[in-house]
């Protein structure tokens, strides 16, 4: 032996020689794509915009929390500093969902195959407000909600049918062609309540085969799909929409190819189902006769003119309308995004700085924020409902990893404990079961009553997967999993 040092050989590991192929690259990168798509992201070649919200595994109680009205387990309960109250509605009736608008709250709640709407006053006493297929908070001075339904068959039940393979939008020959038979739009109209729950004015009947969208200062908004996509018999998103203001003095004025979603003194923030944006208009140019508005044109289908009497059609034999310019002179839109589906309704914050909106990305719920300051600019916050509802060990932590991520997200932090759970959880909310994608009801509109996003004081709180419930201050890096003592929950909105 040498008096020399010993040299020690590595043996360098090898990739096997097949790795070198140029098919291999594409194919790995086909395998990445498959896996997002799988989980719920859109494709990589996506346009990124805005940025993913982590939300903590770390429940922590919110400082002062307001009384509530809180659907779980079917049954509707009153909880305030410690009280807990069960409300029984008449007829055994199993609430689905609770909205709470200037000092009343109405429950929709499903008794057979119709729904039901009891309006919750401030000393809790019920009143029965009859059938209906949605409710949505009042704008108008001296009303609180509006309870809309059909005129023919109200309240109706849709049972969702088979899930849906393709994602929603989707412009494959299976999505794209509408069947003959399928019955048109239904119409349908909203009656007014105050806080003493009683009827405000008449019964607007809305135009032919609309559907209430959302209430303003300057009038009621309403919308309809229009080239309504299939995939075999389950309908897909609307490749467009329809929307109209119903002024209070009964004229009309079309606003464009959007779907509103919800409103302010000033404001009314609108989605563009064709070009994926959300929007902001001015309600002075909303109700002017002055400004141009664009109307929306789709190869085999009609568009609808104010107020006529004819019905217009939802089927279209072409998935892919003709490309039309904006609504109503003068939105300024975010910028587009991708892999979304908004399922609404939204919220805006009480000083209306920023917005809220449920949608859904592939499978997975979402919640969408966004502050008005950055309109023009793809500053869109997201955050991903599912979340471990255990607090993370170090090492848990310690796996967390940034990864890139589109629809709408330029960057997601994700932990592996909650991308395990979110890969679980599919669109789950008080008005039907999971499904792969978006339920909507067969004449195209979305699911009736859908949850609603809440503000307490500078956060927006949404419930998230399995009765979890998310805290979120718009502009955070980080949402938090509040822990109201309580679980399961359905639908969470203020006490009247």
């Amino acid at each position: 032996m040498t008096g020399s040092p010993h040299r020690v050989r590595r043996r360098l590991a090898r990739l096997p020689d097949w790795t070198a192929h140029p098919g291999f690259g594409v194919a790995a990168l086909f395998a990445v794509a498959v896996l997002l798509i799988v989980h719920g992201e859109p494709q990589p070649s996506s346009r990124p915009s805005g940025k993913s919200i982590v939300v903590s595994g770390s429940p922590t109680a919110p400082a002062g929390l307001p009384a509530t009205l809180v659907v779980r387990a079917d049954t509707l309960e009153y909880r305030a500093a410690g009280v807990v109250r069960k409300i029984t509605l008449p007829d055994l009736a199993r609430p689905r969902s609770v909205l709470t608008n200037r000092g009343l709250s109405v429950v929709l709640a499903v008794i057979g195959d119709r729904q039901q709407a009891y309006a919750v006053s401030r000393d809790l006493t019920i009143t029965d407000l009859g059938y209906a297929d949605a409710v949505l908070p009042a704008s108008q001075p001296g009303s609180s909600v509006l309870v809309e339904a059909a005129l023919a068959d109200p309240g109706r039940i849709t049972s969702p049918g088979p899930s849906a393979t393709a994602s929603a939008g989707s412009t494959s020959d299976s999505a794209s062609s509408t069947s003959a038979g399928r019955a048109p739009l239904r119409d349908f109209s909203v009656r007014r309540f105050n806080s003493s729950a009683k009827q405000v004015g008449s019964t607007t009947y809305l135009p032919a085969g609309m559907r209430a969208a959302t209430d303003s200062v300057v009038g009621l908004v309403v919308w309809q799909p229009v080239n309504q996509p299939f995939d075999g018999v389950v309908p897909l998103e609307p490749l467009s929409a329809a929307a109209t203001l119903i002024r209070p003095n009964g004229t009309y004025r079309q606003l464009g190819p959007v779907y509103p979603l919800a409103s302010t003194a000033q404001n009314l923030l609108v989605w563009d189902v064709q070009r994926r944006q959300f929007g902001i208009m001015l309600l002075t140019n909303v109700t002017s006769t002055a400004t141009s508005t664009a109307s929306p044109t789709g190869s085999g289908s009609r568009t609808p003119s104010a107020g006529a009497s004819g019905r217009t059609e939802s089927g279209s034999t072409s998935a892919k309308p003709t490309p039309t310019p904006t609504a109503v002179l003068g939105t300024r839109y975010f910028n587009p995004t991708r892999g979304f589906t908004v399922t609404g309704p939204a919220t805006f914050a009480p000083d209306g700085s920023a917005f809220a909106v449920y949608a859904q990305v592939g499978s997975r719920r979402r919640l969408v924020v966004a502050q008005v300051s950055a309109v023009l600019s793809d500053q869109i916050e997201v955050l991903a409902l599912a979340v471990n509802t255990v607090s993370p060990s170090p090492a848990a932590s310690a796996s967390t990893t940034r990864s890139s991520s589109t629809a709408g997200t330029s960057t997601s932090q994700t932990s592996s404990d909650q991308t395990s759970s979110d890969q679980t959880s599919a669109v789950t909310t008080s008005t039907g079961p999971s499904s792969s994608a978006p339920t909507f009801e067969p004449d195209g509109f979305p699911v009736p009553a859908p949850l609603q996003p809440l503000w307490w004081a500078d956060q927006v709180v949404a419930v998230g997967s399995e009765g979890s419930v998310v805290g979120y201050r718009p502009g955070s890096d980080q949402a938090s999993l509040f822990d109201l003592g309580f679980s399961d929950i359905q639908s969470l909105a203020e006490a009247p």
